[in-house]
């Protein structure tokens, strides 16, 4: 597959509607500095582990062990449950009523594991081009709608607790994708080995436009518009969600799974967006690096029998 293709799907599977709104928390709560390292760490992440996939350390091997795809396959419930929370609280964000909002965001998710069944990684790909696009579009209408509002934010530089917050959010992050099934799948397709490198810099966009959109206090057709904008952002990383289920014994067990999250996401929708992702962060991080010290061991054993 074409790594240009592969690199913009990279970055629309790692954007995440939560990503969106933790990064306006970040800037908004926590100042300028925080959110600075909470970005560099977004972005660096997809560098590294297109480089340890490239150089040998993480391979495809290791991405085919059953313990690895196990635990990858238990965090992708979580980034499921994750990014329908953001489409429904968006929803009701914009008056919808809390029962409706939740079947339609139920709705969103059967479409997408209708959509994703039959042609899979290729489908989620082209969908995620798709969906970077109309994300890229929506964010710059967002920003051209709040210079015109005049209403602003005072965005902090710093304040107390806020770097040590996001040093913590930096380790989760740049450990993150080493456990994300969506990440292995792109980097076993991407013959080209240059699909991450693209999909950094992709991906920077869509920082600096949660940068630049935290500055706005947000007007009812501005919520609308983000409505739009997160039900993009969220679907691309739905749909790479439920083809990782695939890998879950076989392809009708995987559907079945996701069409049961489709339903039973809501069970988690009365925590909080930045609270359920904080909550994770302690597993997510010693899960990756239990699998990149496993990947390192694999690497130098493998290494050493060349030799």
């Amino acid at each position: 597959m074409d790594s240009k293709k592969i690199g913009v799907s990279v970055a629309a599977s790692w954007a995440w509607g939560t990503g969106f709104i933790v990064g306006m928390g970040t800037m908004q709560e926590k100042g300028l500095i925080p959110f600075l390292i909470w970005g560099v760490a977004n972005i660096s992440t997809l560098i590294i582990f297109g480089f340890l996939f490239r150089t040998g350390v993480l391979s495809a091997k290791l991405f085919n062990s059953k313990w690895v795809k196990a635990i990858a396959l238990v965090l992708q419930c979580v980034i499921f449950v994750l990014n329908a929370n953001v489409i429904n609280n968006i929803l009701l964000k914009v008056g919808i009523k809390e029962d409706v909002a939740y079947w339609i965001t139920c709705g969103i998710g059967v479409v997408l594991v209708m959509c994703m069944y039959k042609k899979g990684l290729v489908a989620s790909i082209f969908t995620d081009n798709v969906q970077m696009l109309i994300t890229y579009l929506l964010g710059g209408l967002l920003v051209i709608m709040g210079i015109c509002s005049g209403e602003r934010y005072s965005i902090p530089v710093n304040v107390d607790g806020g770097i040590g917050w996001a040093v913590w959010s930096a380790t989760i992050l740049l450990t993150s994708p080493i456990g994300d099934m969506e990440m292995w799948q792109r980097a076993k397709a991407d013959e080209q080995g240059k699909a991450f490198f693209i999909g950094a810099g992709v991906f920077s966009v869509y920082v600096l436009l949660i940068a630049l959109c935290s500055n706005f206090v947000f007007t009812p057709a501005m919520n609308l518009i983000l409505l739009g904008m997160m039900i993009a952002v969220c679907s691309a990383t739905l749909d790479s969600v439920i083809v990782c289920f695939h890998e879950w014994n076989n392809k009708d067990w995987g559907t079945t799974v996701a069409l049961i999250l489709c339903v039973a996401w809501g069970v988690f929708k009365q925590m909080g967006i930045i609270e359920l992702w904080g909550q994770i962060g302690v597993v997510r991080v010693a899960i990756c690096v239990s699998i990149l010290i496993a990947g390192i061991i694999t690497y130098k054993s493998e290494k050493c029998q060349k030799m």
